[in-house]
């Protein structure tokens, strides 16, 4: 079974990001509400939730929801998503010329150039600072 992880993804009003990662149990045990209530996170901010592939890239990196991959030196800004119909995560080109395809036959036939290089939410976010809370 995979690993279920959520990883929310925060910006405040100022510019200032930053992530956390919840493992399930923690969600069930009510630490995503309290961490929003500590860091008084509210209608102003903008939030992005992404959920764990339960995969990785050719370095070990997880991939994540709303990340940007490549796969060799030919297809580059692959974007991941949930397809909620088929209950599976996908990959597409951001330009839609390549896609969509399973993440599970990529990732495992193409393991060893399979890389994270971003995620979609970057464009969005500019060169805002970052950091990882845990």
């Amino acid at each position: 079974m995979r690993e279920i992880k959520v990883k929310y993804t925060i910006e405040r009003v100022n510019g200032h990001i930053f992530h956390r990662v919840f493992t399930l149990q923690e969600i069930e045990a009510g630490m995503v509400k309290t961490f929003f209530e500590t860091n008084l996170i509210g209608v102003g901010d903008i939030v992005y939730r992404d959920q764990f592939t339960g995969r990785h890239d050719k370095n070990g990196k997880e991939i994540w929801e709303g990340d940007r991959i490549k796969v060799g030196k030919f297809l580059n800004s692959i974007s991941v998503f949930w397809d909620e119909e088929k209950a599976a995560f996908y990959i597409t080109t951001l330009t839609g010329n390549f896609g969509p395809r399973l993440l599970a036959n990529y990732t495992w036939e193409h393991h060893n150039i399979v890389e994270v290089i971003g995620t979609t939410h970057d464009k969005e976010q500019g060169n805002a600072s970052k950091e990882i809370l845990k």
